[in-house]
């Protein structure tokens, strides 16, 4: 037998990553080192502690403010006050590292955090969200030691926030199709001329990373950080949406505006690539917040299909109602409400552990029996 096959089946499994075993050499003996192929992250100890005070102080401020949650859905505006009350929680800076005065969670924290604020409402979660997932990602990722200093601290405090500007009106999921166009200046300076749509915290934002055209031997697209308050710089009127409609969406326009080559960000020509890594790492953001919005609909269908009665009979008891609400041991290896969220976690918090630095150790799940959504929701 391999000695590697054999080390492997005398180890005592624990859970623990075996870095020193070969999954691909292993697959070739008929040896699965699923420790390995399926970790499941174990939460940082210092997020971990974190995050039990800051789930515990959103859902206190949220649930006190349900009522008014519903009205500004339907007004389709957060009022300054209340966008105040998120700065004064930290929730700009969540993944702000801590030397700029954010709170620097990783990745898998940050999406937990998203998930508690979506199942009160997404509009919460995509104010904070827009800002940190995407707004001022690129500067996270790509910003130089100066752009950090200058722009990081205003935005972890939430005094700025930040929005990412770069669908149009003809260029969308076809992000190479941009037509906002920067020209290089005699002093090095740029000339930014165009309009972006859909913009989420576009009404609110004071600072947009920026894609235009700079059709150049450097390449056909850059990036750009500009400042809400100069001149040249406007939004259009909120956009009155079907859902979500607390959460400021506007247009965006450029014209004539001056940004100074100090804030290009990344590399001249090389705009498609850093769009392309902040869209990436925003992605783990949303899938938290997806999750926390399911587990709460989910909390709230099983509570209205036990209290409804047809034939003085809980809807609950219903054939086609039940499975969606309970898991009867015959059905709990096929689908349901549960497995569908269980999947979802799973799917979420391992891809973001994978992006947190430093590396989480890992351990497999004590259990991988079915739960209820009653289970679940709790």
């Amino acid at each position: 037998m391999n000695t590697e096959v054999a080390q492997q089946d005398q180890t005592e499994t624990t859970g623990e990553l075996r870095c020193e075993l070969s999954v691909a050499k292993n697959l070739f003996f008929g040896e699965i080192v699923e420790e390995n192929l399926f970790p499941y992250p174990q939460m940082r100890e210092r997020d971990r502690e974190m995050l039990g005070m800051m789930t515990d102080a959103i859902d206190r401020f949220l649930s006190e403010k349900s009522e008014e949650l519903v009205e500004m859905d339907r007004v389709g505006e957060q009022p300054e006050e209340f966008i105040q009350a998120l700065r004064e929680m930290g929730l700009f800076g969540l993944i702000i590292g801590e030397s700029h005065g954010g709170l620097e969670l990783s990745n898998a924290a940050y999406a937990r955090v998203l998930a508690q604020t979506s199942s009160h409402d997404s509009s919460v979660s995509l104010t904070i969200g827009a800002h940190s997932s995407i707004g001022m990602k690129g500067i996270l990722l790509f910003g130089t030691d100066e752009q950090k200093a200058r722009y990081l601290p205003s935005l972890a405090s939430g005094e700025t926030i930040a929005a990412f500007c770069l669908t149009e009106s003809g260029a969308g999921s076809d992000a190479a199709a941009v037509r906002c166009k920067a020209t290089r200046q005699d002093d090095g300076s740029w000339l930014l001329n165009g309009e972006k749509i859909w913009i989420t915290n576009g009404g609110i934002a004071g600072l947009y990373t920026v894609f235009a055209r700079t059709d150049g031997p450097e390449g056909k697209l850059s990036a750009f950080i500009v400042e809400a308050g100069w001149e040249g710089v406007s939004h259009g009127p909120h956009e009155d949406k079907m859902g979500i409609r607390a959460s400021s969406t506007t247009a965006v326009a450029f014209s004539d505006v001056r940004v100074p080559a100090e804030n290009v960000l990344g590399e001249v020509g090389k705009g498609f690539k850093v769009a392309m890594a902040i869209l990436n790492n925003g992605r783990t953001g949303l899938g938290g917040g997806a999750v926390g919005g399911m587990k709460a609909l989910i909390k709230l269908a099983t509570a209205q299909a036990k209290e409804r009665k047809q034939f003085d009979t809980p809807i609950a008891e219903f054939g086609l109602v039940r499975p969606s609400t309970v898991s009867p041991p015959r059905a709990r290896c096929g689908w349901s409400p549960t497995t569908s969220i269980q999947a979802a976690r799973t799917t979420r918090w391992r891809p973001q552990s994978a992006r947190s630095s430093p590396p989480m150790r890992s351990s497999v799940p004590p259990t991988r029996r079915c739960r209820s959504p009653l289970e679940t929701a709790s």
